[in-house]
């Protein structure tokens, strides 16, 4: 079947969460990495397998929270740490889920603290992984609405779903609209 991965908020070792890993062969086998508050798995660019990406709201280098980069076999790096700067003015305690711009180049999220108010900061992070094409919903019956997110897509000249042509408007560089055609297989899209 495959594996999935999620977070909880509370448990763990330190009792502030984990993110954890279970797999469909090791039916009720649940493995546990480390403490965060958001999970986003990557698949593009070169040199990238199942990277996954999330922030802790605690942790890193001053305690204030980081970004990491984490693989299915749980090695684990620091992207960056969140209050090196006086006074917190990169933000501290990061608390949304990150956010993937469709260039792939920027991953973006927000803090609950720091910046120059004091009243946390929005924040982005230069990855470099790529640009990216996903489709919103994942799966649809015909007839239904899609929304394709990439980048550079104005010169798209098709849209198809399992090799089923659809109608399509490029509403912008970054958005396609269409919707799911007739006779289009139910094994999702993308």
């Amino acid at each position: 079947m495959g594996t999935c991965y999620g977070t909880t908020y509370v448990g763990g070792a330190s009792g502030s969460g984990t993110i954890y890993q279970v797999t469909a062969e090791r039916r009720g086998h649940i493995t546990v990495y480390l403490r965060l508050t958001s999970l986003r798995a990557n698949t593009d660019g070169p040199g990238h397998g199942w990277e996954l990406y999330g922030v802790t709201l605690q942790g890193g280098t001053n305690d204030d929270g980081m970004i990491f980069e984490i693989t299915p076999d749980g090695a684990l790096t620091t992207l960056y740490s969140f209050c090196p700067l006086s006074g917190c003015a990169d933000g501290a305690y990061p608390a949304s889920p990150l956010i993937q711009g469709t260039d792939g180049n920027f991953f973006y999220g927000s803090t609950i603290s720091g910046g120059a108010t004091g009243y946390g900061v929005v924040f982005s992070l230069d990855v470099g992984l790529g640009p990216f094409v996903e489709t919103l919903p994942a799966m649809g019956r015909a007839g239904a609405p899609v929304k394709i997110l990439g980048t550079d897509l104005t010169g798209a000249t098709s849209v198809t779903f399992n090799g089923t042509p659809a109608t399509f408007t490029v509403a912008s560089p970054s958005l396609i609209r269409t919707t799911v055609p007739t006779g289009a297989t139910t094994d999702g899209f993308g």
